[in-house]
């Protein structure tokens, strides 16, 4: 199993360039725990859609949960959408 929690990690480093001010502080610390939030939801999405063994075995859990939408037999295939968006997302 991975550890997806590394980011924040890297994340809190952040903390020593910040100046003293309370509102960056406080600014800062809802980053962190907003990325956490949003990557517990991720995983558990992801463990409620394929089950647990099948994320786990799955070298892109994220795509193969997208390859899995169907829309009333009309909107399929979004998995090129979604990889132009996640190329896009780690650019910036």
């Amino acid at each position: 199993m991975d550890a997806p929690y590394g980011e924040i990690i890297c994340f809190t480093m952040i903390f020593a360039y910040l100046k003293k001010s309370k509102s960056q502080i406080k600014g800062g610390i809802a980053g962190v725990i907003s990325g956490g939030l949003a990557l517990v939801f991720i995983h558990l999405l992801t463990i409620s859609v394929l089950g647990g063994y099948t994320r786990n075995q799955s070298l892109a859990p994220l795509l193969k949960m997208v390859l899995k939408i169907n829309v009333a037999d009309f909107i399929e295939r979004v998995d090129p959408l979604f990889l132009i968006w996640l190329i896009v997302n780690d650019f910036f």
